[in-house]
């Protein structure tokens, strides 16, 4: 992989295929789990999260009921649309006045880049007339941002903030721990490139003792598989659910990920050697517009 990014720079995505590939076939040569690769699990079982999208109060308490129903018990709410700042902590009031006593609830709020640093103020300012329970605050501001902003808008709030599109790289993870930005990083093996540099990220942010939350895009069982290894290795996961769903989202898999997940929405531990899962050759090939043997 250092081969790799030293002739093609950037490419983080397809990089990462190539990085979860090797990995897994290690694993397989091995007869050993990725996660065992690593040093070893440390934990049986990771609680899942429900995202929500932009919405209105009432549909947010309606979804939360029927997702707890279902078993979940972390949720964040997709912000970054609404310019109304008073609606946006109605949303976070709603859900604390209906879910917030139970004590494994747990809520987060993503704006996705979203805010500028007016709109950040206003909610930060809102919300601390209240007294809303929020596990953080993830991404307010665009990756652009600088680091001096970030960090004044950090010291205006005692909600932990997470950093997710600010850090695509091990580099990028070190300049903001060194501006004492980030309270919490998300992973996301895809965006930054595959196991190997998520691990050097995540263990940066351990030294740092910053915590991380697994994150995803819309991601099949391969991706998610790759996360869930990592994951199961570390020490300092947000002590909440985190996003695993992601197969759940989808009409099919090309993978059996989804059979990890219990009802009580918690993925296990995968026993099988590499990343732990199957592929369905027969789903890939029919899903597939072209494909090459690599030997």
């Amino acid at each position: 992989m250092t081969m790799l990014d030293k002739s093609a720079a950037g490419n983080a995505m397809a990089k990462g295929a190539i990085d979860i590939a090797l990995w897994d076939a290690l694993g397989k040569h091995l007869g050993a789990p990725i996660h065992q690769l690593l040093g070893g699990a440390v934990r049986s079982s990771i609680p899942l999260l429900w995202p929500l999208p932009s919405q209105s109060p009432e549909e947010d308490v309606e979804e939360i009921r029927k997702k707890m129903g279902e078993g979940y018990r972390t949720f964040m709410l997709k912000m970054g649309v609404e310019r109304d700042m008073s609606r946006e902590v109605a949303r976070v009031r709603a859900a604390n006045q209906f879910y917030g006593e139970s004590r494994d609830f747990h809520l987060c709020v993503d704006p996705n880049q979203g805010w500028g640093v007016i709109e950040c103020k206003d909610f930060l300012r809102l919300l601390s007339r209240t007294e809303c329970r929020l596990d953080f605050i993830e991404q307010p501001l665009p990756r652009s941002t600088s680091a001096s902003t970030f960090a004044a808008m950090h010291a205006q709030t005692l909600y932990p903030i997470s950093l997710d599109e600010s850090i695509m790289t091990a580099e990028d993870c070190r300049d903001a721990l060194a501006a004492g930005i980030p309270d919490i990083v998300a992973l996301k093996v895809s965006k930054n490139g595959g196991i190997t540099p998520s691990q050097k990220i995540a263990t940066l942010c351990e030294v740092n003792n910053v915590r991380i939350l697994c994150n995803s895009m819309l991601e099949f069982g391969i991706t998610q598989a790759a996360t869930l290894n990592i994951a199961l290795t570390l020490p300092h996961l947000v002590d909440c659910g985190h996003c695993f769903m992601s197969t759940l989202r989808f009409q099919d898999d090309i993978t059996n990920f989804s059979s990890l997940i219990s009802d009580q929405k918690e993925v296990s531990v995968p026993r099988g050697p590499g990343l732990g899962i199957e592929v369905d050759e027969e789903k890939l090939a029919r899903l597939s517009s072209d494909s090459w043997l690599v030997s």
